[in-house]
C-alpha cells in the first residue's frame, strides 16, 4: 500500500535553516521511493501566489505568507490554507503529516479537526526549553522561581502550554538527540513508545583536496596559504557561543600570529564587532553564502568549532565531520553526542553560576591551540571524525530510520 507523506515547512526571512536542511535531505532520500508519494507545503515569504511544482517525483505546495492576516488572525489564516489544499489531502490512515515547527500548532490543532485520519508525525529541531536555560537554569526545575526574570519576559508558560499541546496531539514524536528524548519524557511526560530518535542525516559530497591544492585555495580565498583557519559555521547569535569563541580566538592569535577565525552564517554582525576590536583583520565574517563556498572553506579549515549552549544534531556539524574535520564543541546535548571526546575531537565543559550556564573560555582557547599546534592529532581526530559521519550521520541512515516510521516497523 503506498503511503502519502505531507512536509510542512515555512521559509521566512531565512531563518530555520537547519530545518530546511532536514527537509532537502529527506525529500532527496524518500525521492527514490516508489512507494511513496511525497508532497512538501512550503509557507514561504517571497511567494506571491498558490503555485503548485513538481520536482524530481514531489509535488510542491508554493503558498505565501500574508503577513497582517498571520499576526492577527492566525487561526483563519491556516484555514485559508487548509481550504486551498483540501482538493490535494488525502484523508486515510495511509497518508502523514510532517510538522517540523511548534509555530504551527494551529496546523496540528487543524488536521485534528476535519483530517482525523491522517497521521501527525512532529520533529523537535529545537526545544525553547534549551535555549531559555541558557539565561536560567532553573527553568527545568521551578517555573514559579521564574518571575520577574529574564526568561519571564518570553512568556514561558505560554510557550510550555503550546509545547505541550503539540506533544499531546501528534502520533509521533520525533527528537534528534538523546537529551532531548530525556527531556521530554521527564518534563512533559512523554512515554517512550511515543518518542523515536532520528539523528540528521547529509547526503556525502566531500571533496578531498592535497596540501598544495589547500594552498592554492585559500590565497584564492584571500588568505596566506600557511594561515591556520579556526571555523566556524551556523547562525550569528549570543546563545551560539559567538562571544566566547571571539574572546578565546583573541588569546590564541598573538602566540599564534598566522592564525585566522573565520565565522560563516546570517546573523547580525553588528553584535559582534565591538568584541573583535583590534582584531579585525584576523577575524572574518563572511554573512550566508552559498553552499558551494561554505564547503570550500571546510576544505581549507584547520579545526571546526562549535562552542553553542544548545543543539540538537547540527548540520554544521555533521558536515564538518563529512568533510574530516577535527570538531570542538561544548558538553550540551546534541553537540555532546555527536563528538568522540578525545577521539573526533573535544568537549568544553558548560558549567553553572548563578543558575546561568557559561563556557569556560580559558578551556577552549587551550584545546584550539593543543589542535593548532598538534598535527598528529588533528590526523588523528581527523580520521576519527570522518568515520563517525560514515557510521551515524549518512542520509541512507537517517531515510532508513525514517522510512520505518512512517511504515510503523
Amino acid at each position: 500500500m503506498d503511503k502519502n507523506v505531507y512536509i510542512l515547512n515555512e521559509t521566512s526571512l531565512g531563518n530555520n535553516t537547519g530545518v530546511n536542511s532536514y527537509i532537502k535531505q529527506l525529500a532527496i532520500y524518500l525521492t527514490n521511493k516508489t512507494n511513496l508519494n511525497v508532497y512538501i507545503i512550503d509557507i514561504c515569504l517571497e511567494q506571491k501566489e498558490f503555485i503548485i511544482e513538481s520536482k524530481n517525483s514531489i509535488s510542491i505546495y508554493h503558498i505565501p505568507i500574508q503577513w497582517e492576516m498571520l499576526i492577527k488572525k492566525k487561526k483563519r489564516y491556516y484555514r485559508n490554507i487548509f481550504y486551498l489544499l483540501e482538493p490535494y489531502l488525502k484523508n486515510t490512515s495511509d497518508s502523514i503529516f510532517l510538522v517540523n515547527l511548534f509555530i504551527h500548532d494551529e496546523v496540528i490543532r487543524l488536521l485534528k479537526e476535519k483530517y482525523y485520519n491522517i497521521n501527525i508525525f512532529f520533529v523537535v529541531h529545537y526545544l525553547d526549553l534549551n535555549y531559555l536555560a541558557k539565561w536560567d537554569t532553573n527553568i527545568l526545575n521551578d517555573l514559579s522561581s521564574l518571575e520577574d526574570t529574564i526568561v519571564d519576559k518570553f512568556n514561558i508558560h505560554q510557550l510550555i502550554e503550546r509545547d505541550r499541546f503539540i506533544f499531546n496531539h501528534v502520533d509521533k514524536i520525533i527528537c534528534l538527540s538523546e537529551e532531548t528524548k530525556k527531556l521530554l519524557q521527564t518534563y512533559y511526560q512523554l512515554t517512550e513508545n511515543r518518542i523515536s530518535i532520528v539523528y540528521n542525516g547529509l547526503k556525502d559530497e566531500a571533496i578531498f583536496i592535497s596540501k598544495m591544492e589547500k594552498q592554492l585555495l585559500k590565497m584564492r580565498l584571500s588568505f596566506n596559504k600557511d594561515d591556520r583557519i579556526i571555523l566556524y559555521v551556523g547562525r550569528l547569535d549570543p546563545y551560539k557561543g559567538i562571544f566566547e569563541l571571539i574572546q578565546a580566538f583573541k588569546q590564541i592569535v598573538n602566540k599564534t600570529p598566522n592564525t585566522r577565525l573565520v565565522l560563516v552564517g546570517g546573523g547580525d554582525i553588528s553584535l559582534f564587532l565591538k568584541e573583535c576590536q583590534g582584531f579585525w583583520s584576523k577575524i572574518t565574517f563572511t554573512g550566508l553564502i552559498d553552499k558551494e563556498y561554505v564547503y570550500k572553506f571546510y576544505q581549507i579549515a584547520t579545526i571546526g568549532v562549535l562552542p553553542s549552549y544548545t543543539e540538537q544534531c547540527s548540520y554544521a556539524a555533521i558536515e564538518m565531520m563529512m568533510h574530516g574535520l577535527p570538531l570542538i564543541g561544548t558538553t550540551t546535548g546534541g553537540i555532546s553526542e555527536m563528538i568522540e571526546e578525545g577521539k573526533t575531537g573535544y568537549k568544553i565543559h558548560l558549567k553553572e553560576e548563578d543558575n546561568k550556564k557559561i563556557l569556560n573560555i580559558n578551556e577552549l582557547a587551550i584545546k584550539i591551540e593543543e589542535l593548532l599546534y598538534d598535527e598528529i592529532k588533528r590526523s588523528f581526530f581527523s580520521r576519527y571524525s570522518r568515520m563517525r559521519y560514515e557510521k551515524y550521520y549518512q542520509l541512507n541512515i537517517m531515510g532508513n530510520e525514517m522510512e520505518k516510521i512512517i511504515y510503523g516497523k
